[in-house]
């Protein structure tokens, strides 16, 4: 299936392959493996983990859920890589031929000139372009998932109360040898 096909399904679908928002890592993984590379960064005011299967970024939240906020599919470099679909693209595509695409899908979408993109309705599925107007990437973000305040186990705070005594005490034999 060629690359744009399976954009506009995405599109359409809010869906793209597994990569669904609202599922957890641990059903993704199940379907995928692990990715090969996960980074915690700062995102809207706390923190998510961005975690990638080759050309596809997923965010997740950072509850014990680890439930998928975001898909993006990084079209911009010379090798496109969807894990499930086994085929590698090329993607130089012109804003013009994903809106014709978008057009015979009888999809609607908001052009943002501001931002160089294009959000398709009711998906919510966004197409970023770069400075020589070619695809950058596509993907979709919710925010209806509130993640429960984390909590420390109390074995691990009891464990951090008996290594912070252990230090002070080590200290304390320190100071009184002249060691410290």
């Amino acid at each position: 299936m060629p690359l744009l096909d399976i954009l506009v399904r995405f599109a359409t679908t809010g869906v793209v392959g597994p990569f669904c928002c609202g599922i957890s890592m641990t059903e993704l993984n199940d379907v995928l493996g692990y990715p090969r590379n996960s980074v915690l960064v700062p995102s809207d005011g706390r923190y998510s983990w961005v975690r990638s299967f080759d050309s596809v970024d997923v965010w997740t939240c950072n509850c014990p859920r680890r439930l998928v906020e975001a898909i993006e599919i990084r079209t911009w470099s010379e090798r496109v890589d969807i894990p499930y679909t086994g085929s590698i693209y090329s993607a130089e595509l012109s804003p013009a031929e994903v809106t014709e695409a978008l057009s015979i899908a009888n999809l609607s979408w908001t052009w943002d000139p501001e931002s160089n993109s294009m959000q398709v309705e009711p998906t919510n599925v966004y197409f970023g372009f770069d400075g020589n107007n070619y695809l950058a990437v596509v993907g979709r973000r919710i925010n209806n998932h509130e993640c429960p305040v984390p909590t420390i186990p109390e074995r691990w705070r009891q464990r951090h109360k008996q290594r912070l005594e252990a230090a002070a005490a080590e200290g304390d034999a320190g100071s009184r040898s002249g060691e410290g």
